[in-house]
């Protein structure tokens, strides 16, 4: 066309010549765009194209930015244009003249005077008569540039040039959506291989061939990574191409092939006999011929956990039988680090249970406040040299209320491997021991006041026959102040015949070693007395002599003292009845006769039931019939508690009156009475909000289940269809949701036709087909419809069957309808109904419209290239079965990319996306991170070990390894695998703690060694109280008792030297139902 074209409009040859050149560069379009070209080259051809090719006085073509490429701009023609067209994109403007096409897409048409373009530096350049014409370049449906044409001086371009350049701005942008997706194709590429080189674990790539009945036949080696050459020992030359078979060598089980094509993940375990070593191997099937290896090298791990495992055998059998508790407490962490199962025995709590509650949960507020003061102090003892062990009482609050009494032997220990101060201790239940002692105390002090107030006179003498103790009766009887005497002999305390009478009774008993008495009429205070001399020898093991007592009764005063002496039994009976206070209902309830009645129940009870105390105590069935279908299992609980007289608990619904369902909780404790019937003493409390809270946490945890197996559901589908048939699978899964539908509109849009539904009500709801009103608005068509109709989420908690009128079946509760969309516009129905009214809060539908979201931009991807889903999806299917998490940072630290499998540290992809990954990493790592990063931004690979805290607030360790991310030779950030080393160092510091255990079995023996010694003083003193105090006497009993219990206590210290010695026990047989 030339420079010019002044003489085009002469003729219509000219004219028709002009459209022809258009024509031309139309088609030429398509050979300037080729695969693989730079798009900001591309541009400029095309700018150059049309005036040169053209003729136009002057072209601009701008694309905006999109979320990962650049600005794209290309200028050519008059050289003032150019000039200007250059200063505004130097400036990062754009002409004004091309605002519009930006915006809202369309061709426009401008002139030097249009208002539209006022101040606009381009069309202020052209005449009167001159025309400049702007047309969209649609890159994609959030992204639209625009092609600039400028004529030269009078000429103005007809409806036929305009159709062709908007052929030409549509070729264009054609061409650019091309280049992007190979742009974004190769980026993905790049990113998927650096990660496949940059894993940690071994990873082979095999294809498999089958026979010509489905079989696998042979499995062939397609590529392997480095890690892999490294675990094995291969190169990757040697092993492409080569069976699995051939790499590995014979296994004892074939891998299973068919398994992980059916679309799970198989993980199984072997050992290489020529390496030595053991390998968990994960398989995972890539696509119907194409399957990956893992190989993760445990040969340390299966020997640590052999170590363990025997070392724990030796020293957990022995722990777990003792009734002490042996703990382990972290003085730093003020923390219980580990306990032994016996701890269930002393308060109620698992051991699992027990770690988990810190130490104020654990004492009661006068012991905790009371052991934090002693603990301040022996720390500063011990950090300067001292060294002991420590014993208190403390109480403890038991799981099913009330107090236990425990002595705590403690001593501190600095652990030789990570340097830290923990306490080692062994607590024990004292509270029948304390109980004895209170027992003992009470009765020695009954003893002394019935010695003192009994008109029976008791003397004590010693081996020598020296007086040693008298009691105010005997001063009473002889009016002489006795307590003269002590220390005295025989023969300064009595005189003439009152000496012999006593001289004869004590010969008597000395001779026979047992009491003797006598009775005689003596003379004492100036009157007969007709009394009865009792004379009670106390001897040792070898039988010798230790003490006499001497017991001078007045017949006349017996039956009174023996009255004075039973009145003070009965109160002490009565008062060892009292019990201690515990929260909820306190109930007595016994089983006679098989008939259940209650013996005796605090007013709460009557809120608890909704019911009269005086009903619930007179008709037990009042109260039971309201258990409905809890009422068999929880008379089957307590008749298995009355058989074998054990503790009963149990959780039962009841309909209460006026509140509807409850949960409520019971505990009891059982006893037979002589007659044969069982009472259980106990209570009940009302447990129904904390069980809706659970139920909730359950349901809200179902659900973000639900959205990352959604995202997992998107990336796996291959088709519209089999997307939503997986997210109903999905969501009905969610504890409450009865019916998920999910519809797509026929092609007159006047109904929903279903494409998948899932739910145990959907047989009864789930309708083949909706069909929607004429009215978007109208409430008489299904929630669903009208959620699609008007294009936004619409829920109700008040469902009946009223809102579902083509729907079958009787349903009540609430419904949820959401629209999914595909560029911009509704494209499906997504509906789901619980039978639970008020189910869907704004929680829930917050998470459901995330859902929807997902599900939509799960369509959007699908209208993607063929190409771009295939690669995407095959790298992305290795990253996201991989237990290791990939990650991609920024220069500063910040998350670019994450895989699923950060999910198991507690996080989503969206609470780690453009945060800092020192936001979870440990503080004493930071710094140890922070240097990695800078290695790989100088261009290096780092690989470090760090702890990471996760969304539960539980320490992991990982093992990190990063390289730079390149861009052309560009660091932009790094690649990176997290490899999960918790379990690992965790049988590590478990390893260790079975070492502590043996030091805590030989503090056992000490204790226990200790403790025997003061069995045997109070065994001994008990053994000759019991001498000392006649078989039908009420205290011969109480000492009985005493005796009794120092023979257990005795036991169980042989069981702690048997524990802390290596000792050999002596098992006995012995009937458990004797």
């Amino acid at each position: 066309m030339g420079s010019s074209r002044d003489e085009a409009g002469a003729g219509g040859g000219d004219r028709t010549a002009h459209i022809n050149r258009v024509l031309r560069s139309v088609r030429k379009v398509h050979r300037l765009i080729g695969a693989g070209d730079r798009a900001d080259e591309v541009v400029q051809r095309i700018a150059l194209l049309l005036v040169q090719e053209c003729g136009y006085r002057a072209s601009y073509v701008h694309v905006p930015a999109g979320s990962d490429v650049p600005a794209l701009r290309g200028a050519a023609g008059d050289a003032g244009l150019a000039a200007i067209l250059g200063e505004l994109d130097a400036a990062g403007l754009i002409p004004g003249c091309m605002h519009e096409p930006l915006a809202s897409g369309q061709v426009v048409t401008r002139h030097a005077h249009d208002p539209a373009c006022a101040g606009c530096p381009v069309t202020s350049r052209l005449g009167p008569t001159d025309e400049a014409v702007a047309l969209p370049l649609r890159m994609d449906p959030t992204r639209c540039g625009a092609l600039l044409v400028v004529f030269h001086p009078g000429e103005q371009g007809d409806a036929e040039e305009i159709a062709l350049l908007h052929e030409v701005a549509e070729d264009v942008a054609l061409g650019l959506r091309t280049l992007d997706a190979e742009h974004r194709a190769r980026a993905q590429e790049s990113l998927y291989r650096s990660i496949f080189e940059t894993m940690t674990e071994g990873l082979l790539l095999a294809d498999l061939t089958r026979d010509a009945g489905g079989r696998v036949t042979d499995v062939r080696v397609v590529d392997v990574n480095p890690a892999f050459e490294r675990h094995i020992g291969q190169r990757r030359e040697d092993v492409k191409g080569k069976s699995v078979r051939e790499v590995f060598g014979p296994t004892a089980h074939r891998p299973p092939y068919e398994a992980a094509l059916g679309g799970t993940p198989q993980t199984y375990r072997v050992y290489n006999t020529p390496l030595g070593r053991h390998f968990r191997i994960t398989l995972t099937a890539l696509t119907e011929t194409r399957l990956s290896f893992v190989f993760d090298d445990v040969t340390e791990r299966e020997e640590m956990m052999a170590a363990l495992a025997e070392s724990e055998r030796r020293y957990r059998v022995v722990t777990d039988n003792v009734s002490d508790a042996i703990w382990i407490f972290d003085v730093d962490e003020r923390r219980i680090t580990y306990t032994s199962p016996s701890i269930e025995q002393l308060r109620g709590y698992t051991a699992a249970e027990s770690l988990e509650q810190d130490l104020s949960q654990m004492l009661t507020p006068a012991s905790y406040e009371e052991m934090m003061g002693k603990l301040a102090q022996r720390l500063d003892a011990f950090r300067a040299g001292e060294r002991g062990v420590y014993v208190d009482l403390v109480e403890q609050p038991r799981k099913q209320g009330g107090v236990v009494l425990t002595e705590v032997t403690t001593r501190f220990h600095v652990d030789a491997v990570s340097g830290k101060l923990e306490i080692f201790g062994c607590s024990r239940d004292i509270t029948q021991r304390v109980q004895a002692e209170r027992d003992a105390r009470a009765t020695a002090q009954r003893f002394e006041r019935v010695v003192e107030h009994i008109p029976d006179g008791l003397l004590l003498f010693d081996s020598a026959l020296r007086l040693q103790y008298v009691n105010a009766a005997s001063c009473r009887m002889s009016k002489r102040p006795l307590g003269d005497f002590i220390g005295c002999p025989m023969s300064e305390v009595w005189s003439g015949e009152n000496l012999e009478v006593v001289r004869g009774v004590v010969e008597k008993a000395t001779a026979e070693c047992k009491a003797a008495t006598a009775e005689r009429e003596v003379h004492m205070a100036g009157a007969m007395h007709h009394v009865v001399v009792t004379c009670i020898p106390l001897l040792d093991d070898a039988r010798e002599l230790v003490q006499l007592v001497i017991l001078v009764s007045d017949r006349s005063d017996t039956h009174r003292a023996e009255q004075a002496l039973r009145d003070q039994l009965a109160v002490h009976a009565q008062l060892a009845k009292v019990g201690a206070s515990v929260p909820g209902a306190i109930v007595a309830f016994e089983l006679r006769e098989g008939r259940m009645s209650f013996v005796f129940a605090t007013p709460a009870i009557a809120e608890i039931y909704g019911l009269p105390l005086e009903t619930v105590m007179r008709d037990w069935d009042a109260a039971a019939s309201r258990l409905g279908a809890d009422r068999a299992r929880v008379r089957a609980s307590l008749g298995e508690s009355a058989q074998k007289l054990t503790p009963w608990h149990d959780a039962y619904r009841y309909d209460h009156p006026t509140k509807g369902e409850r949960w409520l909780e019971a505990w009891a404790i059982p006893e037979r009475h002589p007659d044969g019937a069982v009472e259980w003493h106990g209570f009940i409390k009302d447990g129904s909000d904390r069980r809706s809270v659970e139920r909730r946490a359950a349901r809200m945890t179902s659900m973000y289940q639900a959205l990352s197996d959604t995202n997992e559901a998107i990336v796996r589908a291959t088709s519209e269809r089999q997307l939503f048939e997986r997210v109903c699978s999905i969501v009905e899964r969610i504890p409450g949701c009865a019916v998920v539908w999910i519809g797509v509109p026929d092609a007159t849009h006047t109904k929903l036709l279903r494409m998948a539904t899932a739910g145990p009500l959907s047989p009864r709801v789930g309708e083949p087909e909706l069909r929607l009103a004429a009215d978007p608005a109208s409430t008489a068509q299904p929630l669903i419809c009208q959620a699609f109709s008007q294009d936004r989420v619409l829920y109700r908690n008040d469902l009946t069957t009223t809102s579902l009128p083509t729907m079958h079946g009787t349903v009540s509760g609430s419904a949820i309808g959401l629209p999914l969309r595909r560029t911009g516009r509704a494209v499906a129905a997504f509906g789901v109904i619980a039978t639970e009214t008020g189910y869907f809060d704004e929680e829930m539908v917050k998470l459901f419209e995330a859902m929807a979201l997902d599900i939509s931009f799960g369509l959007e991807a699908m209208a993607g290239t063929a190409a771009l889903r295939a690669s995407e999806e095959r790298y992305r299917s290795l990253v996201e079965n991989l237990e290791d998490i990939v990650f991609t940072v920024d220069l500063k630290g910040s998350f670019v990319l994450v895989s699923g499998s950060i999910a198991r540290f507690g996080f989503t992809r969206d609470e780690l996306i453009a945060r800092p990954l020192f936001q979870h990493v440990h503080p004493d790592d930071a710094l140890m991170t922070e240097a990695a990063l800078e290695d790989v931004r100088r261009g290096q690979p780092s690989t470090i070990d760090i702890r990471l805290n996760d969304a539960a607030g539980r320490t992991r360790f990982l093992r990190v390894s990063m390289r730079p991310a390149l861009d052309g030779a560009i660091i932009r950030g790094a690649h990176g695998v997290m490899t999960d080393r918790t379990r690992q160092h965790e049988t590590e510091e478990q390893l260790r703690l079975s070492q502590k255990m043996e030091a805590v079995g030989r503090l056992a023996g000490g204790v226990a060694h200790d403790f025997n010694n003061l069995l045997c003083v109070i065994g001994t003193y008990t053994d000759l109280a019991l001498d000392a105090v006649p078989e039908g006497d009420p205290l011969h009993q109480d000492l009985t008792e005493i005796r009794q219990a120092s023979n257990r206590a005795e036991a169980l210290t042989r069981q702690l030297l048997a524990f802390g010695r290596k000792q050999l026990m002596q098992p006995v047989i012995f009937d458990l139902n004797g």
